[in-house]
């Protein structure tokens, strides 16, 4: 994996989950200092020689790219028309980018890797 840091992660997913699900203020989107603090103080970066690289699990969670760092990150899922594997799928899919979905004031704005996969699921049973 190259080095990751802290310009790979999607910041309306971070910003998201810290005011959404922890209840915490963020940093406003062009303090890079602030954030880099804040993605230290939880863990989300770790202290590494003179790098800052994410977490392998923030990189699944919230890097904009994740297959950029972890090439075999992401779901390939393949649908039968029935109850045996057969040559001829129903549908195949290779579902690849943050596991977390993107919520906004009006709701859902983005879905995430499971909601992706959820809906393939849906869509063939």
């Amino acid at each position: 994996m190259s080095c990751s840091s802290a310009d790979d992660l999607d910041y309306r997913r971070l910003n998201d989950y810290f005011q959404r699900i922890r209840s915490q203020e963020t940093p406003n989107t062009d303090d890079a200092d602030a954030w880099q603090n804040l993605l230290l103080k939880t863990e989300f970066l770790i202290e590494e020689d003179d790098r800052k690289p994410a977490t392998v699990a923030v990189l699944l969670l919230f890097c904009a790219n994740p297959n950029r760092f972890l090439p075999q990150a992401g779901i390939d899922a393949v649908a039968y028309p029935g109850q045996e594997k057969d040559c001829a799928a129903k549908e195949r899919l290779s579902i690849r980018g943050p596991m977390t979905a993107l919520f906004g004031s009006e709701g859902l704005v983005e879905n995430g890797l499971v909601e992706q996969a959820v809906e393939l699921v849906r869509r063939n049973t």
